[in-house]
This record gives C-alpha cells, sequence and structure tokens, in this order.
C-alpha cells in the first residue's frame, strides 16, 4: 500500500513536470492548450509535492532515529563515566563538557594502541577493559611492567611533554577508551580553569602513584641483584674452602 501511494506521488510530480514543460518544446500548441496543460501540470506538481511530504518526514524521521541508535552504540553516558575513577571527583557538569570532548574508541584484545617511540598526544581514559605496559629490553625481547584497568589513564606522559612514548601498550580484552587530543582538551580547560586544576590534580596523583610502584620494582631489583650476589660470592667462598 505504501508503495502504491509513493509511485503515485511520484507520477504526479512527473506528468506535472511534463506538461508545464509542454509549451517550451511544442510551440504549435493553441493558447487554450497551453493554458489548460500548465495548469493541470501546476496542480499535479502542488499536490503531488503537497503528498510527498509526509513521506518525507517519516524518511526523516526514520533517518534520525537510526543516528541516535548508533550514537547510542558510540557513546557514553554521564551516570556511566561518573562511576569510573578519573571522574569521580567532577561534577555532573563538568563530566558532561569533558564528555563532549571526547571520542569514544573501541580497541580489540592485542591492540597496540601506544607504540614505543612513536608519538601519540591523547589522553586515553579506560571505560572498560585493561591493558598492559610493554617495553622492549634487548633487540625484540620485551617485559611486561605492568596493567592499567577500567578508570586509569594512560598516554598522559607524551600528552604534555610532547616526547614519543618510553612504553608500548597493548590491549588485553575488548577495550573501550575515552580519548582526549591536545587541541580539544587546551578548548576545554581554556573554557573551564577550576576543570583544569581537577583533571592535572588528578593525573598528577596517577602519575605519582605509578612513580612509588616503579621505586618499588626498583628496590625489588636491586634486592635481587644484591642476593645473587652474595649467593654467589659465598659459592665461590665454599668452592675454595673445598679445594
Amino acid at each position: 500500500m505504501h508503495s502504491t501511494h509513493s509511485i503515485d506521488r511520484g507520477l504526479r510530480l512527473i506528468a506535472g513536470l511534463v506538461l508545464v514543460s509542454l509549451p517550451l518544446t511544442n510551440a504549435m500548441l493553441a493558447p487554450v492548450s497551453i493554458t489548460v496543460a500548465v495548469s493541470i501540470g501546476i496542480y499535479s506538481l502542488l499536490t503531488g509535492a503537497f503528498n510527498m511530504c509526509p513521506l518525507v518526514i517519516l524518511i526523516l524521521k526514520e533517518k534520525k532515529l537510526h543516528i541516535r541508535k548508533h550514537n547510542a552504540l558510540h557513546e557514553i553516558q554521564p551516570l556511566e563515566a561518573s562511576e569510573l575513577d578519573f571522574f569521580k571527583e567532577l561534577s555532573n557538569n563538568e563530566i558532561e563538557r569533558v564528555l563532549s570532548c571526547c571520542q569514544l574508541k573501541e580497541y580489540p584484545r592485542d591492540t597496540a594502541v601506544i607504540v614505543e617511540g612513536k608519538q601519540r598526544k591523547n589522553l586515553f581514559i579506560i571505560v572498560s577493559g585493561s591493558f598492559k605496559v610493554v617495553k622492549s629490553v634487548i633487540g625484540s625481547e620485551t617485559k611486561t611492567i605492568t596493567t592499567f584497568a577500567e578508570g586509569e589513564t594512560f598516554g598522559e606522559m607524551s600528552f604534555f611533554d610532547h616526547i614519543p612514548a618510553c612504553a608500548t601498550i597493548i590491549s588485553l580484552d575488548d577495550c573501550r577508551v575515552l580519548e582526549l587530543d591536545e587541541t580539544r582538551f587546551y578548548e576545554l580547560v581554556r573554557e573551564n580553569p577550576l576543570l583544569e586544576n581537577k583533571i592535572l590534580h588528578r593525573l598528577l596523583r596517577t602519575t605519582n602513584s605509578r612513580i612509588r610502584g616503579l621505586n618499588e620494582q626498583i628496590g625489588t631489583l636491586g634486592r635481587w641483584v644484591v642476593q645473587g650476589r652474595n649467593n654467589a660470592m659465598k659459592s665461590a667462598e665454599t668452592s675454595q674452602d673445598l679445594n
């Protein structure tokens, strides 16, 4: 039924165009015939266009609904974001402002989001999933330094100092991440100085915590080296005594 009405509307428009243009293509027509043809043509155009309006409106509504559904799958709501550690000290209005400047990206498992030695000036906020930090050691050999989980951030070092990444960040699961690029960040904080202080304070605490973690790793490694050296010396002394 709907298809039949659409065809009828289309035929009216076509017929109207043909009748209105008829005097231009056939100069032999009598004035009365021209008047009748143009009148009928205009009527057909008007009724066809008028009847097409509901169809156009329906198509636009369906397209708008499709866009909303698509965006819903690729957006994060303020309520969901407020559960993440990064946003917990922000007001609802501030969360909405930050989200409006971010892009929600999805990364499948085993994807290198940041590559060691390459520059990427983005701040990443993990919505779901986890990542590992991998550092090159010797040749192609690598070592996993730590992992990042939901609500944590990464990429802040290159984001602020513009130096290539010192490690590779690889997804351990299918992950969703909010990405904030440098330009949008400075637009955001230029309009909201208080928000800038909150974000920088949060990132400073994150960086401080990670430095403490690295210090503990260095301490553990140092104790391991000293213990290994002591064991080697004891073994050497025992060997001499036996000789």
